[in-house]
């Protein structure tokens, strides 16, 4: 029965990570996969045309199955690139701005997803979004020369000044006064790297709505989540009262939290003692039954000479008369 258990046990995780595994890729490739579908479109535009300038801005035409979703595209050299920088709706690439590994021209594509498609994609934790998640993406331009292979993705690094990512034109952005002003909640910036990694810092202009970025990915304005919200209003709450009700509050914690472990304990114990009393009952049985079999087919002890030693029973043959046969007297 041990054997059994611990196989189930260790089924349970397995499948258990399978499921966690699964799940997060499948959060992480949404994503990904809505990054090359816009980049499949955005060459093609510049396949369409042929006479495409460079540093001039193109709208990347989209299937009707992505609605919601805006997207641009730029064709830069490095070189102009790295000593002018450029300017691409909501983003801003100060002069320093470079590439890796080096190529000759680089499209840049700046995308816009509105937030039905923002939420189903990025969940984050104990944030809200406020706005549409703006997205920064760069890759090697030599792929017109040779359509039969997938654009490889660059990385963009800064030498001097960030990237500026500027949300204060987005109509769907909360304004000061009803976020941070009247409920003191801070607007935050949130950056989601290709990587499916998150990072959640302050916004350098947090007024404007002006957001720092250092590197590809994706970007968006967030802030603390209801539950945050609540915690803080019943903190503020607490202290109107005085604090007599929280100390009320964390006896009634202490208590619940008590019972809780206690109970889980009691479950613990009386598990232990089910599977004790279980193969207790097994070794019984088993003891049982050995003993019988001992005693169905123990011989016999007798004294041979100075010895003790098993004797089988002896059994003779009865004499019985074959033929019946009186001799004369």
């Amino acid at each position: 029965m041990g054997f059994h258990s611990h196989l189930f046990f260790f089924f349970s995780l397995f499948l258990i990570f399978i499921t966690f595994s699964l799940s997060f890729s499948q959060r992480h490739d949404g994503p990904r996969l809505l990054d090359s579908v816009v980049r499949d479109h955005a060459f093609q535009c510049y396949a369409d045309h042929q006479s495409t300038k460079t540093a001039l801005l193109y709208p990347v035409p989209l299937p009707p199955s992505l609605p919601g979703v805006r997207a641009h595209t730029a064709r830069y050299r490095t070189g102009s690139l790295r000593r002018y920088g450029a300017q691409i709706h909501e983003f801003r690439l100060s002069p320093g701005t470079n590439v890796r590994p080096h190529v000759e021209r680089v499209v840049l594509v700046r995308e816009s997803w509105a937030l039905p498609w923002s939420s189903s994609l990025y969940n984050i934790s104990g944030f809200r979004l406020l706005s549409p998640v703006l997205g920064i993406l760069a890759y090697d331009a030599g792929h017109r020369k040779n359509s039969s292979r997938t654009p490889s993705e660059l990385e963009i690094f800064v030498e001097r000044r960030p990237i500026s990512i500027d949300f204060s034109n987005i109509s769907s952005t909360p304004s000061s006064s009803d976020s941070s002003s009247s409920s003191g909640v801070r607007l935050l910036c949130a950056y989601f790297d290709v990587h499916g990694k998150v990072r959640v810092y302050d916004p350098s202009m947090a007024m404007l709505k002006v957001c720092d970025g250092f590197r590809e990915g994706h970007y968006a304005l967030v802030m603390e989540g209801l539950k945050e919200e609540k915690k803080k209003e019943r903190k503020k709450k607490k202290e109107k009262m005085g604090g007599d009700g929280d100390g009320f509050e964390k006896k009634w914690r202490v208590v619940i939290g008590s019972s809780v472990v206690g109970g889980a304990l009691v479950v613990v114990l009386l598990g232990l003692l089910c599977v004790a009393l279980v193969e207790m009952r097994k070794k019984r049985e088993m003891e049982e039954m050995e003993r019988k079999a001992y005693e169905e087919e123990a011989l016999q002890m007798a004294l041979v000479g100075h010895f003790i030693a098993p004797t089988a029973r002896g059994t003779r043959t009865l004499p019985s008369i074959d033929i019946d046969f009186k001799p004369f007297l």
